[in-house]
């Protein structure tokens, strides 16, 4: 599937996805397609940047509600990406 709108319509498809949450696994796959199938290592790294700072703030949404119980590590969602996901 190619786009075949003009590049402003593109810009503001993408800027709607934007507003509207996008992941970053939405935001390669659109700048995939916009680039007909070439990604830079550039657009890799803000991919992985994009994801970091999602799994980041779904972690710390998840920790609002304090747990009461003193077993359970508590972690800041810094601490906590670095111990599940950089593991090198």
């Amino acid at each position: 599937m190619k786009f075949e709108g003009a590049p402003e319509e593109w810009d503001a498809l993408v800027k709607k996805n934007r507003e509207r949450n996008q992941t970053a696994v939405e935001w390669l796959a659109l700048r995939y397609h916009h680039r007909q199938g070439y990604l830079s290592q550039e657009d890799i790294e803000q991919a992985k940047q994009m994801e970091r700072e999602q799994i980041m703030k779904a972690f710390s949404n998840g920790q609002e509600l304090p747990i009461s119980n003193p077993l359970l590590p508590h972690y800041s969602s810094e601490e906590y990406y670095k111990e599940t996901y950089d593991k090198h």
